[in-house]
């Protein structure tokens, strides 16, 4: 397994490997297609591929914010049995990309609900800290 930055080149296989594709429209305040777009050429953004066999079998993306020193993350999706390695692996990755950008803190939020990626993002070390309500407004 190899991971790397993700490439304008990668989109349309990240597109059909995360399903956002498929997403219902009003579920994005943009194209899907855009949005990811956007992550991989935004430099204030992260996004990497673990890559086996030239497949995608894993990706972990969010956001930089170098003046703040902290990092969003965003997103891990892995699709294998092995899941879990290979979470740790991109999650090893983040955090070394982190130190060579010096940042200092890695942060998320999720939905409640969500008790698969609350407990993977556990075993990874990031502690819960408090408690949110997303909130939103769609300005047209």
């Amino acid at each position: 397994m190899k991971i790397r930055k993700a490439k304008i080149e990668d989109l349309n296989q990240i597109l059909e490997f995360t399903v956002i594709k498929k997403m219902k429209s009003d579920y994005w305040h943009m194209s899907p297609i855009k949005f990811v777009e956007s992550y991989i050429k935004n430099k204030n953004n992260f996004f990497f591929l673990a890559i086996e066999n030239n497949k995608i079998i894993g990706i972990i993306s969010g956001e930089l914010w170098k003046d703040k020193k902290f990092a969003y993350l965003g997103r891990i999706d892995v699709k294998r049995k092995n899941n879990r390695e290979i979470a740790k692996k991109l999650f090893k990755y983040l955090i070394k990309f982190c130190k060579e950008n010096k940042i200092t803190l890695i942060n998320t939020y999720l939905r409640k609900s969500n008790k698969i990626i609350m407990k993977l993002y556990a075993n990874l070390g990031l502690k819960k800290k408090s408690e949110y309500v997303y909130m939103e407004l769609n300005v047209k």
